[in-house]
């Protein structure tokens, strides 16, 4: 192999992989919303009649997102999980890279598992807390940054009962940023 034949083919490999990408987005764009409050919602028949290269990357966008991590999970542990979605497979739902994926309706919910969540920070300045959510809290300290909790939740709808009417999962909601002093 001469090392044009190489420049070729890593040329064409280079094409082939921004299609891919190209579906991979437009298909995330199509069934999946991602909400700022660090969850998402996918509807699961067009994730059935994409092809499973493709699926299987959409499912590794939305865990990483979902999870705040920089890598994809396994491949292997992707195919077991796109198996479980694809076959309809009973089970209370499934856990993968730091997120659980539950069956919810005719979609499902990806939200971070809140036993993964275990960033506890000094609540003052600019940071990044679990890989997800950006906070500017100012230069003083105000106490500290961690999971809110089912008891930060109980919390913090006795002080807005209104909290009560919230739109977002509650396995969702465990896992949102809180200042605890």
């Amino acid at each position: 192999m001469t090392a044009r034949r190489v420049s070729e083919t890593a040329s064409r490999m280079a094409r082939t992989r921004d299609a891919l990408e190209q579906n991979v987005a437009e298909a995330l764009a199509r069934m999946a919303v991602v909400y700022p409050s660090g969850y998402c919602c996918v509807s699961q028949a067009p994730l059935r009649a994409i092809p499973e290269e493709v699926a299987l990357r959409v499912m590794a966008r939305l865990l990483m997102c979902i999870g705040g991590n920089r890598y994809s999970p396994r491949l292997a542990r992707l195919e077991r999980l796109l198996t479980w979605i694809q076959d309809g497979a009973a089970g209370s739902g499934r856990t993968l890279a730091g997120c659980r994926v539950l069956r919810r309706f005719d979609g499902l919910l990806i939200c971070r598992e809140a036993s993964a969540v275990k960033s506890v920070l000094p609540a003052c300045g600019e940071l990044l807390w679990d890989g997800r959510f950006k906070l500017c809290l100012g230069n003083r300290n105000i106490g500290e940054v961690r999971r809110l909790g089912s008891n930060g939740w109980q919390q913090a709808i006795e002080v807005a009962p209104r909290l009560r009417q919230s739109s977002i999962p509650a396995v969702a909601r465990a896992t949102l940023p809180s200042i605890w002093k």
